[in-house]
């Protein structure tokens, strides 16, 4: 018996509660429809319905957004509902290689591509896109299509074929095809990861250091023209330079001179083509202070031809450079005036200055040492001026004076 089909073509709906999060309807007109043949549709036998999308350009969708058809076929006699295999469907777009803005899908100078799609009725099925996978339930007789293989930007004025069969013992009556079209909303934010975190936690940076965070960052609708690092500090910020290699991002930078002494933070700021953001952070510790120094030996002013020199030089932050800390001796004549740092004389006199001379890390101690032989140093029975320096890993030197 030949039955006769509805074809009804559902304009602007949206899809509530049957796509999971990050699917959204296209919020499209659907319209211009041409060439639907579906009547005379007899039982066990297969029909092409023949239509095509024009759709404004306005809302939420993007260029290159995999589409999603939902077909669904529904019986109008409630006594003999569609069940689940009643119906099969499949399809194609035929489309366009070159779109050239005329509004007619006549015009192709490149001629016309074919890009098939499947379309399942499955209760519990996921949708794989290039934006993600996404899980739906689909009714009895409703059909998902996609292809996630394939380029599925719908562009206007594309021709859809859709190709439906039903089953032999499908029940003779009148059903409508409804039809909603809808688009993979990417709604999950990029991950960025700094991947170098270790290198900042416990490490630290003065102005002039370069400092890099190497960085990878995982979404398939990155922009990286969206992608920015900055350090932040008392309200200032500075921008990284950016630079891509093998897949990870570097951030890099030469630290200003007036970036303070302090905890600052470095992030790392990433957003997609949708709007998503994400950002990951790290700490940047600066430190611009130089050890502290202090005399422990000798404690009398008073020593003989051979005695130590020990130094307490401690760096809560960064840490003493252990070969920086140095002493040397200068000759003091009359009681008053200080040998040259080069030695030579002063007035009639002649006076010795000692080339500057490494301490010693003692572990046990803890204590920066080295034991004075006077003769050899061709120091006599004088008064003489102590100097002694040091400095962080960083190079913050502090001088110190007896």
């Amino acid at each position: 018996m030949k039955q006769t089909k509805f074809l009804t073509i559902i304009v602007g709906v949206f899809l509530i509660g049957v796509l999971s999060s990050g699917v959204v309807s296209a919020n499209r007109e659907i319209s211009d429809m041409q060439g639907i043949d579906i009547e005379n549709f007899i039982a066990g036998t297969e029909v092409t319905a023949n239509f095509s999308y024009y759709y404004l350009e306005r809302g939420e969708n993007v260029n290159n957004s995999p589409w999603i058809l939902q077909f669904n076929i529904s019986s109008l006699n409630e006594n003999y509902p569609v069940w689940k295999e009643d119906f099969e469907m499949s399809g194609y777009i035929e489309r366009c290689k070159y779109d050239i803005g005329t509004g007619s899908a006549g015009w192709c100078l490149l001629g016309t591509e074919i890009i098939p799609f499947e379309c399942s009725e499955v209760s519990n099925q996921t949708i794989e896109h290039p934006l993600g996978s996404e899980s739906v339930t689909a009714e009895n007789g409703t059909f998902y299509c996609y292809n996630h293989t394939t380029d599925l930007d719908l562009k206007r004025y594309d021709n859809v074929f859709l190709n439906i069969k039903s089953h032999v013992a499908l029940y003779p009556g009148n059903y409508e095809l409804s039809a909603k079209l809808f688009y993979l909303n990417d709604t999950y934010p990029p991950i960025v990861n700094i991947l170098n975190k270790d290198d900042f936690e416990n490490t630290y940076y003065k102005s002039g250091n370069n400092s890099e965070v190497r960085v990878s960052v995982a979404d398939v609708n990155l922009d990286e023209s969206e992608m920015w690092g900055k350090i932040y500090w008392n309200g200032h910020e500075t921008l990284l330079n950016k630079n891509k290699v093998d897949g990870l991002y570097y951030f890099s930078k030469t630290l200003p001179d007036e970036i303070p002494e302090g905890n600052h933070t470095i992030e790392i700021f990433a957003r997609d083509i949708f709007g998503n953001s994400a950002t990951d952070e790290t700490r940047l510790l600066i430190d611009e202070i130089p050890p502290e120094i202090k005399l422990v030996e000798p404690t009398n002013p008073v020593v003989s031809n051979l005695f130590t020199i020990k130094f307490n030089v401690t760096d809560e932050k960064a840490g003493v450079n252990n070969e920086s800390v140095q002493v040397r001796l200068r000759e003091i004549i009359n009681n008053i005036t200080i040998c040259p740092e080069t030695g030579g004389s002063i007035g009639n006199f002649s006076c010795t200055t000692t080339p500057w001379i490494n301490l010693v890390l003692n572990e046990t101690s803890g204590l920066f040492e080295k034991e004075i032989n006077a003769p050899e140093l061709n120091l006599s029975s004088n008064e003489y001026w102590l100097d002694a320096v040091a400095s962080d890993i960083l190079g913050n030197k502090r001088k110190w004076i007896a």
